[in-house]
């Protein structure tokens, strides 16, 4: 029984001795993920420091449902597949783009550190090559 008491005990003090890290909200960004034919996500996503475009991207698609998926990680992430659209389904050239504050993304997602305010649109693609 004593072992047992001092077993907790400890644990107790390890306990205790230990603190949640709760990052503070720094901000706000939307997030608009829009298909040939439709928005599919178009919400309001609070943020903390150092929170990417691949992270609120994230966040926006589990807070709506809208299945998403990224080839790559962190800082060479590239959205894929966002409500069950693929990069490819309308041809070769066809694919995902995001822009920031309706200005072309000039680094990827998982690079962009996010600002209050900002707005971070999707867009699905025909080609490529005609959006440069």
């Amino acid at each position: 029984m004593k072992k047992t008491m001092l077993i907790l005990a400890i644990l107790f003090l390890f306990a205790g001795c230990t603190q949640q890290k709760t990052e503070t909200v720094v901000g706000t960004a939307t997030v608009v993920i829009d298909t040939l034919d439709d928005t599919i996500v178009n919400e309001a996503i609070p943020f903390t420091e150092n929170s990417t475009a691949y992270d609120i991207t994230i966040s926006a698609c589990e807070k709506t449902d809208v299945e998403v998926e990224f080839d790559g990680t962190e800082k060479t992430a590239y959205m894929t597949s966002a409500g069950g659209v693929k990069t490819g389904d309308y041809g070769a050239m066809s694919g995902w783009l995001f822009d920031i504050n309706d200005e072309p993304a000039s680094q990827g997602c998982g690079q962009y550190t996010v600002q209050d305010g900002d707005i971070i649109h999707w867009y699905y693609v025909e080609d490529f090559m005609a959006e440069f």
